[in-house]
């Protein structure tokens, strides 16, 4: 296992008509199956004025792909896919170039 997480990063805007209360519903429906995937440390989701950024950390690249892969294919994934613009997602995987962390 490489020793440096790896980010996952996807940028999406909610689908026509969906509320922000239902995107943050259908996220958390994800929760048990992310928690219980080998490789998962953590998520955030965050909202800007237009759009969302789902941000989840893994402990290596084959893990994060294998999940992305997965996730679509269970029913809490695609309630999430549901309220999502499908024209608007963009995923990117990557690790860190440097990282800052106030001591």
């Amino acid at each position: 296992m490489n020793n440096q997480p790896v980010y996952e990063i996807v940028v999406f805007k909610s689908a026509e008509g969906v509320t922000s209360d239902q995107v943050i519903a259908a996220a958390q429906g994800v929760h048990t199956w992310l928690e219980n995937y080998d490789g998962f440390i953590s998520r955030q989701l965050i909202q800007t004025d237009d759009q969302w950024v789902d941000f989840v950390t893994w402990e290596s690249m084959e893990q994060a792909h294998a999940a992305a892969s997965e996730i679509m294919q269970q029913p809490v994934g695609q309630a999430f896919g549901a309220v999502i613009d499908p024209n608007s997602i963009q995923m990117m995987h990557g690790v860190a170039a440097f990282s800052l962390v106030k001591e």
